[in-house]
């Protein structure tokens, strides 16, 4: 899953007003969660092939776990940034790799998963992300934030790979108790809590975002 590209000069103006040489990273606590529904390995003998028993490993940690009888699974551990879920199962070949831009200290929901055992994709039918955002860019002309996690310092420098562009278009934002907000009210240094979903372009709308 990629995310676009950083939306221009005045964003990254932001980033430089809010960042510096940091410490060693605190990444929080981040989650996996997800189900399984389908084994697909291009013929019909595929069909109703068991969903169980798939072994699913966070790559680069010692994090691992195995789908239940009803294909879910869950993983929770020291990760962020772009990660990859591997899926494999001994026995029958099933090897399958997806990749995404996990938050720090948040949890990442693949919904609906289709292993497409052929071409080694992992298609699920929606990505959700739900973290704690700090803005570190904004670009009320395009409706857009730029967030970085809360569990990264504010004194840390951010790079693109710990930003998430965040569309307030199809997005219901309000404070904690409940009014509508609009961009404006924004500024580098917010915080919020954001529960959405990873568009096609990879930035994150459809969200129920909430300004602290």
């Amino acid at each position: 899953m990629r995310r676009v590209r950083i939306l221009g000069l005045v964003l990254l103006l932001a980033y430089a007003g809010c960042a510096a040489d940091g410490g060693q990273r605190g990444t929080g606590i981040s989650s996996f969660a997800g189900n399984v529904v389908a084994v697909d390995r291009g013929g019909a003998s595929s069909s109703g092939e068991s969903t169980s028993g798939i072994i699913v490993t966070v790559e680069g940690t010692d994090l691992q776990t195995q789908t239940d009888g009803q294909g879910q699974f869950s993983l929770r551990g020291a990760f962020a940034g772009d990660t990859a879920l591997r899926f494999t199962r001994a026995g029958d070949g099933l090897e399958a790799r997806y990749s995404v831009n996990v938050p720090a200290g948040g949890t990442t929901t693949l919904r609906d998963v289709t292993l497409r055992v052929p071409s080694g994709e992992v298609a699920p039918t929606a990505v959700y992300v739900a973290f704690e955002g700090r803005v570190v860019g904004l670009d009320c002309a395009m409706d857009r934030l730029v967030c970085a996690s809360v569990a990264l310092p504010p004194d840390e420098m951010v790079d693109e790979d710990d930003t998430y562009v965040v569309e307030l278009t199809d997005s219901s934002v309000h404070d904690n108790a409940g009014h509508a907000l609009g961009c404006e009210v924004f500024a580098v240094g917010d915080t919020m809590r954001i529960d959405g979903a990873y568009l096609l372009d990879g930035a994150i709308g459809q969200a129920d975002i909430t300004k602290h």
